[in-house]
């Protein structure tokens, strides 16, 4: 009965972790911002590595249950440099579940301040089709003040723009 259990688990802790290796690949490389992959979007595909990451967990913990015996075993030979190096490797999983997720050294004023900062941002940023308008506008503004008509001089004649600055 063993056995059975550690080949099953063996072949589906292959089949899992290819999939999370094909999901992760996908979501990083394949799958844009809003895209699609295979008529799936980024959102469930993010889902479905999630969910096969769990998966993974319980073949994984069902895989040391069964092999137990042999990894208390191979402790037990271990040198100090493979204790180590087993330990380390407990200490780093440990770090990434339990550690801080990198939120924890911003104050919500900090954060308020930085959304405020990219909302003026937004702001200021005026749209392609805005800034265009604009600029026509100024060039129609530039245009009416060259052939806009001056004071009249006493021949009656108007003075331009031109003759206007010389005075």
């Amino acid at each position: 009965m063993r056995d059975i259990l550690l080949k099953t688990s063996n072949a589906g802790l292959y089949l899992v972790t290819s999939v999370l290796v094909g999901t992760g690949l996908a979501l990083e490389w394949k799958v844009e911002d809003e895209g699609r992959l295979l008529g799936i979007s980024g959102d469930d595909w993010s889902e479905v590595h999630f969910a096969v990451a769990l998966a993974f967990i319980a073949l994984a913990l069902i895989h040391l249950v069964l092999n137990w015996p042999w990894i208390r075993a191979a402790l037990g030979q271990m040198r100090t440099a493979g204790l180590a190096v087993a330990g380390a490797g407990f200490v780093l999983v440990a770090v990434l579940l339990l550690g801080p997720t990198g939120h924890g050294n911003e104050t919500e004023d900090d954060e308020d301040r930085e959304e405020e900062r990219r909302d003026d941002d937004a702001k200021s940023k005026p749209t392609p089709k805005a800034a265009a308008s604009e600029a026509k506008r100024d060039d129609r503004q530039e245009a009416d003040a060259e052939n806009k008509p001056g004071p009249k001089s006493t021949t009656g004649e108007m003075k331009r723009k031109d003759d206007r600055d010389d005075d």
